[in-house]
């Protein structure tokens, strides 16, 4: 009895530490550049990720800029994830880098994370709020809401509709960025596919701009990277974009 207790009580922790580990693979990773991911770190999970991107010949002028996202990503519960984002930006036009703001996101995956449960399809939807440090009276918001739909174990759709806003005493500005993707996995973690992103200015200066292309992703064990080349389709030439962030 002792003997079968114990090998009861070391097949369970094993089955445990698996368990985590294939959490700590697949939570809050994303599978496109431009789109945004619908799924979310465990509760009490940690991550740091990175967002880099570029905006290259926008418009007539042919605007370029390059942006930096550092961001620390805490799960509350296991469908609820708050990020605490810091960005900088280069403009090329200037040749200026600064400390553009920082902020808050929350993100609600609206189905459970356990794929049994939660079925073929995943909604999340987001809002967040960054203080914008060259322009104190200003404050920028931020709302999406995205899907995302397993076709199988190989195939992978979503779609991104995401908003932004900026408010302050004398001028405003708002931009809808709407995005698409697909995304097959070739061998063990990694996928490949191809996606469609867009900005669309509802108010303030800014240049509609659309771009599309091939896109890339990895996952080993806690770290995750992805990647995606926007090709210019209108008002840009092209917009590439890379994501990776490590678990704790």
């Amino acid at each position: 009895m002792r003997a079968s207790a114990k090998r009861w009580t070391i097949a369970a922790l094993a089955s445990a530490a698996l368990a985590l580990t294939a959490g700590a693979a697949s939570a809050g990773r994303s599978h496109f550049g431009w789109l945004r991911a619908t799924e979310v770190l465990p509760e009490r999970g940690v991550e740091m990720e990175t967002w880099l991107f570029e905006k290259n010949g926008v418009g007539d002028a042919e605007e370029s800029e390059t942006i930096l996202w550092w961001m620390t990503v805490v799960g509350i519960t296991d469908q609820l994830e708050l990020a605490v984002p810091v960005e900088l930006r280069h403009r090329a036009a200037g040749d200026e880098t600064l400390l553009y703001g920082f902020g808050a996101e929350l993100r609600w995956r609206l189905v459970s994370p356990d794929p049994v449960e939660a079925g073929p399809f995943a909604p999340a939807v987001r809002l967040g709020v960054h203080r914008l440090i060259s322009a104190r009276d200003r404050v920028r918001g931020e709302a999406g809401a995205g899907l995302g739909v397993d076709l199988g174990s190989r195939v992978h759709l979503a779609t991104d509709v995401g908003a932004t806003w900026t408010v302050g005493e004398d001028d405003s500005a708002a931009e809808l960025q709407p995005a698409a993707g697909v995304s097959v996995r070739l061998v063990d973690q990694l996928r490949a596919g191809a996606e469609v992103y867009a900005e669309i200015v509802l108010d303030g200066d800014g240049v509609d701009w659309i771009a599309a292309g091939p896109n890339l992703a990895w996952t080993h064990g806690r770290f995750w990277i992805s990647a995606a080349l926007g090709i210019g389709i209108i008002d840009i030439e092209v917009a590439p974009r890379v994501n990776w962030a490590v678990a704790f």
